[in-house]
């Protein structure tokens, strides 16, 4: 897979995360059943991240991931996003470090 493909993969996934139409555990088509992610210092496993997810809908209105990194090997994908969003109560959250336009 070129990084090209996993951006674009990436994109699609995070655009199904926010696609309310869509049941949360759809997202584990996207993952293998060993999936780990790091946030803010915190592992989650498949599950723990489609909780999350589950969370996330609720709480945000819109997104803007920007890609820092994305490294690939065979069928894995390692990337380094931040996350610019909004939640419903119109505050603004930054995930990572502050971006530009």
């Amino acid at each position: 897979m070129t990084p090209q493909n996993a951006q674009n993969l990436l994109t699609t996934l995070f655009e199904t995360l926010m696609d309310q139409s869509v049941p949360t555990t759809k997202l584990a088509a996207f993952f293998t059943p060993d999936y780990v992610q790091i946030v803010d210092g915190k592992r989650l496993d498949l599950n723990g991240f489609l909780s999350h997810a589950a969370i996330l809908r609720d709480t945000l209105v819109k997104t803007d991931i920007r890609f820092e990194n994305i490294i690939t090997g065979g069928n894995t994908i390692a990337d380094i996003h931040f996350v610019h969003a909004q939640k419903k109560n119109g505050q603004t959250i930054m995930y990572g470090r502050p971006t530009e336009s």
